[in-house]
C-alpha cells in the first residue's frame, strides 16, 4: 500500500468526530520517549477545535518546549506543529 492511498478518505469528518493521529509506535515501528508519548495521546483526546500550543503540552508533561522538539525531531522527523 502506498502512502497515497492512506491519505484517502472515503468520508468527511464531523463535528463530532476526533482527529485521528497515527500510533507513533505503530507507525515508526520503534519505542518512543514516554514523554512523547503522553504528548500525543494528550494531543488524541484533546478537543480539537482548539489549537493546543507545543508548549502547553510540553509543560503539562513536565518538559521544556525546546526538548519537546527535540524529541519529535528525534522520534518523528518533524516538528511539533507539524502534528499538533
Amino acid at each position: 500500500m502506498l502512502v497515497a492511498d492512506q491519505l484517502i478518505y472515503s468520508s468527511i469528518r464531523t463535528d463530532q468526530d476526533t482527529q485521528a493521529l497515527w500510533s507513533c509506535r505503530s507507525a515508526i515501528g520503534v519505542r518512543i520517549h514516554p514523554k512523547l508519548g503522553q504528548v500525543i495521546q494528550m494531543k488524541n483526546g484533546a478537543n480539537t477545535r482548539g489549537r493546543i500550543s507545543p508548549s502547553s503540552l510540553a509543560r503539562d508533561v513536565g518538559m521544556s518546549t525546546r526538548q519537546l522538539e527535540r524529541l519529535f525531531r528525534r522520534y518523528l522527523s518533524r516538528s511539533p506543529k507539524a502534528i499538533i
